[in-house]
C-alpha cells in the first residue's frame, strides 16, 4: 500500500511523516475488506403439537396454574366462567438454524378461530409475549418440554418480548418481537413462548375467551407460525 499522506493520525499527522511514500506499507499481513451486505435468510418454523397449548389458573388472581390441555386443536386465551386465566405455550423445534446464525427479525403468528362470550381484546386489551430459551417446565435440574401445569407460572428467559393487538388481517394476528428476544432463539432446540392477556379477570363470570389453532391442528398452515430471518457469521 503506498502512503499519499491521505492517513493522519489524531494530530493530523500523516503516516510515516509529511512526503509521498514514506510510510508504504512492504511487510506484513495483507487484509481484504468485505463491505458487501450478508445475504439474508428466512426460516419458518409450525408449533409443536405434542409441547403446546393451554394452562388454566387454579384459581381467580392466584397467578398459578390449574390444569392444561396439549392435545385440542385449538388453545384458549382469556378467562373461562369462574374468571380463570388462560395462558398459552407454543413451542417451535427451532435446532436448524445454523449455529453461527444472527437473527435479524423474528414474528410470530397465530390465527383465530372463534371466540366465545365477549372478546377479551374488548376487555384485556392486549396480548403480551414471554420467551423461553428451551422449556418452561422442568422437574428438579430436568427441563421438561411437554406442557406442565407449572408453565403456567414458570420463569421466562426475557418476559413482554412482543405484543399482539387486535388488529387482524384475515384472522392472523401477529407481533414482530422485540430484539433483546433474538438471543433467545435457541439455535441448538427449542424456543418456548408463553402468552397471555394484559388484564386479568373482567368479573362478569361468563367465559370470554378467543381461540387459536394449535400445534395440533391438522392444516400445518394454519398453526402458529414462527418467522426467523437471519444472517450468517462469516
Amino acid at each position: 500500500m503506498l502512503d499519499n499522506d491521505s492517513i493522519v493520525d489524531i494530530s493530523s499527522l500523516p503516516l510515516g511523516g509529511l512526503g509521498i511514500g514514506n510510510g508504504n506499507f512492504t511487510t506484513g499481513d495483507m487484509y481484504v475488506l468485505d463491505r458487501s451486505a450478508p445475504a439474508v435468510h428466512t426460516a419458518v418454523f409450525f408449533s409443536n403439537g405434542n409441547n403446546d397449548g393451554w394452562a388454566l389458573e387454579s384459581k381467580e388472581t392466584s397467578d398459578q396454574g390449574g390444569s392444561t390441555n396439549a392435545n385440542a386443536q385449538t388453545f384458549k386465551l382469556g378467562d373461562d366462567g369462574k374468571d380463570l386465566q388462560y395462558r398459552a405455550i407454543l413451542d417451535f423445534s427451532t435446532a436448524s438454524l445454523p449455529d453461527n446464525a444472527v437473527i435479524t427479525k423474528a414474528i410470530l403468528m397465530i390465527q383465530s378461530q372463534s371466540v366465545a362470550g365477549t372478546n377479551p381484546f374488548t376487555t384485556h386489551r392486549y396480548m403480551w409475549i414471554d420467551i423461553r430459551q428451551g422449556a418452561f417446565g422442568s422437574f428438579g435440574p430436568f427441563t421438561i418440554g411437554a406442557l406442565q401445569v407449572s408453565d403456567f407460572q414458570a420463569p421466562a428467559s426475557v418476559y413482554g418480548v412482543g405484543a399482539i393487538q387486535n388488529n387482524p388481517v384475515g384472522n392472523w394476528y401477529w407481533s414482530t418481537l422485540d430484539a433483546r428476544a433474538f438471543p433467545f432463539i435457541n439455535l441448538k432446540g427449542s424456543t418456548q413462548f408463553r402468552l397471555g392477556f394484559l388484564l386479568d379477570d373482567n368479573d362478569d363470570m361468563s367465559e370470554d375467551t378467543i381461540s387459536f389453532y394449535s400445534g395440533n391442528f391438522s392444516g400445518m398452515i394454519d398453526r402458529p407460525t414462527l418467522l426467523v430471518e437471519y444472517y450468517i457469521l462469516k
